[in-house]
């Protein structure tokens, strides 16, 4: 039987990452075709995330520390270990409802090499405010520009893949959550098969839950970053 780790990128998530965790239990009880198993990736956290973590009971869960704040360092550390036949990642807030896993898995059974939470592809019900979502419509102009790749939706916290999309992310470089453009556009570079899915997407399915992203601040460091995406993937072979 074949074995998927569904990795958890964690930073200062100690009011959701119980419920998280438990939600995504349910799910892997309910598909009993694949060995599951869950890891929470707690990088720098100076909460009780990585506490929490370590007390859960169950055997599939584990926790993985990464002493450095950022989405994109901490999912690559964790790709460099995946030993599992797939490796899927979803973000700690479910906003991609997690009953989507399940069509990604057949999307990398039919052949894909990644598959791609969309937002933007298919019959989608988004939850969202209208400033993110304005905001996500320039960002996707400006890194087309820069950073190509054939997927609509680029961003969306939602992928899996099989081992040569998990060589591909154990790769990247860019430690922020622009990370996902350096993915996906590395993973064109080696012609890997790259397939969307459409999922539901709820913004705020922890109301109680603050983000963490400073829109006008991300999007002054998009013009750096992607710039620094660019270039690593001209240089990569």
């Amino acid at each position: 039987m074949e074995e998927v780790e569904i990795c958890i990128p964690a930073y200062n998530e100690e009011t959701v990452i119980v419920p998280t965790i438990n939600s995504l239990l349910q799910l892997c009880d309910s598909s009993p075709f694949y060995r599951w198993k869950i890891t929470v990736v707690d990088n720098a956290s100076t909460d009780k995330t990585a506490l929490l973590v370590s007390q859960h009971t169950d055997p599939r869960v584990f926790l993985l520390q990464f002493p450095v704040a950022g989405k994109g360092g901490a999912l690559s550390y964790a790709a460099s270990l995946c030993v599992s036949d797939y490796f899927l990642y979803i973000d700690a807030d479910l906003s991609a409802d997690p009953k989507h896993i399940l069509d990604l898995c057949e999307k990398i059974k039919k052949g894909a090499d990644i598959a791609v939470g969309s937002r933007l592809v298919g019959n989608t019900t988004i939850n969202r405010s209208m400033w993110r979502t304005a905001t996500a419509h320039f960002f996707r102009m400006y890194a087309q520009l820069l950073v190509p790749v054939p997927v609509v939706d680029s961003q969306c916290g939602l992928k899996m893949m099989n081992k040569k999309g998990v060589a591909i992310l154990a790769s990247c470089t860019e430690k922020s959550w622009f990370f996902d453009r350096e993915f996906l556009a590395k993973a064109v570079k080696r012609n890997l098969v790259i397939a969307e899915v459409p999922v539901t997407w709820e913004e705020f399915r922890y109301p109680d839950r603050k983000s963490k992203l400073n829109v006008v601040r991300a999007g002054l460091q998009s013009l750096y970053c992607l710039w620094m995406v660019r270039n690593s993937v001209r240089k990569f072979k």
